[in-house]
């Protein structure tokens, strides 16, 4: 494709043509695609690589969902974890302590978006990561976190923990700091340009 010159005859501009048309239906939707799916998993390792020292990954998962409609491919990364749930306080989503953190202490350089999002560290949940101080929770026996302050009966059925909070781990803004960064090399190598 596009080796030889296109002579100014109709059998030349008819080649152009079926090159050109070539072009645009299946070799750049081709490379498009590889394009996305060399930054989706590259995306997808560094969130993975940031979330690897949690304990158990605390029931996060991350993972990468890539479509094709027509001549348009796509990636999403997704972030899903447990959620903790109490009568007396608003849902505690895991996924979004592990990206945005969890207490003031630890947490200087909190991900750009958070404002933005409306999440920063402290700013869910029960707002006890706003205290530098930090703040305690029951660690029960049966291995279920509580951070109600009570527990039925008349002694606590557990273990009652200090702290300050855990440390944003940042897996999707870190993924797409990545993928921003080694965007132009990988396309260079995708589409064989210099």
């Amino acid at each position: 494709m596009f080796e030889k010159p296109y002579e100014l005859t109709a059998s030349g501009m008819k080649r152009l043509a079926n090159d050109l048309e070539y072009y645009a239906n299946e070799y750049l939707p081709q490379k498009a695609e590889e394009l996305v799916r060399r930054l989706a998993k590259l995306g997808l390792t560094e969130a993975q690589i940031r979330i690897s020292d949690l304990p158990d990954r605390m029931g996060v998962t991350i993972s990468c969902d890539i479509s094709r409609e027509a001549v348009d491919t796509s990636a999403m990364l997704m972030m899903i974890g447990p959620v903790k749930e109490s009568e007396k306080y608003p849902p505690f989503y895991i996924a979004l302590a592990v990206e945005f953190g969890t207490g003031i202490t630890y947490n200087n350089d909190i991900n750009p978006y958070a404002l933005q999002l409306g999440y920063g560290p402290g700013t869910y949940g029960q707002g006890k990561g706003l205290d530098p101080g930090g703040w305690w929770y029951w660690k029960s026996y049966d291995n279920e976190d509580t951070d109600d302050g009570e527990v039925e009966g008349s002694s606590p059925k557990g273990e009652l923990i200090h702290t300050y909070g855990m440390q944003a781990r940042k897996p999707l803004y870190s993924a797409t700091l990545e993928m921003q960064r080694q965007i132009a090399d990988i396309a260079r190598e995708v589409f064989n340009t210099k």
